[in-house]
C-alpha cells in the first residue's frame, strides 16, 4: 500500500486552519511547509558534539485544529552520511479559550516523549515542560520570518540554572 493510499492520511490531512480558530492557529500554522534545518548539539559545557542537515515538515492536521510536524535528518553537516532517518513528530493544538498550546513530542529514535506548554512571548513562541526523567525543557522559536527562523532548545535539571543543549535554524524550502 502506497503512502497516498493509506487510509489514515487522508482522514488526519486538513487543508488549513479551522476558521473560528484562525487567529489562533498562526502561531504554529506560519511553519506550514517544508525547511531545511541546520542542526547542532551541544554539552552542558557549550561544545558542539554534531553539526547535521535535517528537514522539518508542518502540515494542518485533524480538521485544522491541529499541527503536526516531522522532523527528517539527512546526515551530517559534510554530506558523509546522505541517507534520510527520522527523528521524530510533534502535535500541536490551541485552547483557543486560553490561547495556550499544548505540545506532544514523540521522539521515536531516541525514546524520549515531551509535553510542553506555551505560546507566543513577545515576537518568540516559548514551550516548556520536563522529560520524563524530569529534565526541564525551553524550546523557542526566535527570529521569525516567512523564510527562516531559529529554534533554541534549551535544558536544565532543576529549572534554575539553564543550558543550550539545540540550536537549529530554519531556511523555507516551500
Amino acid at each position: 500500500m502506497s503512502a497516498g493510499d493509506f487510509p489514515i492520511l487522508s482522514g488526519l490531512r486538513a487543508a488549513g486552519p479551522w476558521p473560528p480558530w484562525r487567529a489562533q492557529l498562526v502561531t504554529f500554522g506560519q511553519f506550514v511547509g517544508s525547511w531545511d534545518m541546520d542542526v547542532r548539539y551541544y554539552d552542558d559545557a557549550g561544545r558542539c558534539t554534531y553539526h547535521g542537515r535535517w528537514e522539518w515538515s508542518f502540515a494542518w492536521i485533524l480538521d485544522g485544529r491541529a499541527i503536526q510536524d516531522v522532523i527528517v535528518s539527512l546526515g551530517p553537516a559534510d554530506g558523509s552520511a546522505p541517507e534520510r532517518a527520522a527523528g521524530g513528530t510533534t502535535i500541536r493544538y490551541c485552547d483557543a479559550a486560553s490561547g495556550q498550546w499544548t505540545v506532544y513530542f514523540l521522539g521515536a529514535v531516541s525514546g524520549i516523549t515531551t509535553v510542553l506548554h506555551g505560546g507566543p512571548a513577545g515576537g518568540n513562541i516559548v514551550l516548556e515542560g520536563p522529560d520524563p526523567d524530569g529534565t526541564h525543557n525551553r524550546w523557542t522559536f526566535s527570529d521569525i520570518t516567512h523564510d527562516s527562523f531559529t529554534w533554541t532548545g534549551l535544558e536544565s535539571p532543576d529549572g534554575e540554572k539553564w543550558w543550550r543543549n539545540q540550536l537549529m535554524l530554519a531556511t523555507r524550502i516551500s
